[in-house]
């Protein structure tokens, strides 16, 4: 029997060994399995990041090429913008000296008037010829709005049948003052 309890024992001894054995082999192949799933995340992530950092660099790309567009657009204008207040501003200039032209004359008219008894005859007064630069002559031409005429006033009403007495009078007053103002301004 002794016998029998030996192999009792050695059974157990087998046993442990082989155990002993797996679980030295084991703990090597864990780290590795543990490293490559790291390095598959990691890869992951990567992949992820560079689709997502493409994306963004084509949008940033069409934004940015979109505001060049528009600063050019904007530029162009303002520089027409500047070209036009440049053609404004000389106008301006040649229309003040004009001014000061036509208020000199007048005051030297008024003065000869006052010097003799004679009236001095004017000569047609035409604005001064503006020189022009080769910039203002690209700049478009602007055109000041011309001021029109006031129409004549409507011919009035100046009869008197069917009115009270109360109304022929004021009708009659207004007519009377604006067949004076006809005859001063002849």
């Amino acid at each position: 029997m002794a016998s029998e309890g030996e192999a009792v024992v050695e059974a157990p001894a087998e046993v442990v060994a082989e155990a002993v054995a797996e679980t030295e082999a084991k703990p090597k192949r864990t780290p590795v399995i543990i490293l490559s799933i790291l390095l598959g995340v990691s890869l992951a992530f990567s992949i992820a990041g560079g689709i997502y950092h493409v994306r963004s660099g084509k949008a940033l790309r069409a934004e940015l090429a979109a505001s060049k567009d528009e600063l050019k657009y904007k530029t162009q204008l303002l520089a027409d913008q500047q070209e036009q207040i440049i053609g404004l501003s000389r106008q301006m200039h040649a229309l003040r000296e004009f001014s000061v032209t036509k208020a000199n004359e007048a005051a030297a008219a008024a003065t000869a008037t006052a010097a003799s008894s004679e009236p001095p005859v004017a000569p047609p007064a035409s604005p001064p010829a503006v020189a022009v630069a080769p910039e203002a002559k690209k700049a478009k031409p602007v055109r000041a709005p011309v001021a029109k005429k006031a129409a004549p006033p409507p011919s009035q009403n100046c009869q008197l049948i069917g009115k009270t007495p109360e109304e022929q009078s004021a009708t009659l007053q207004r007519c009377m003052q604006s067949m004076d103002a006809k005859t001063s301004r002849r």
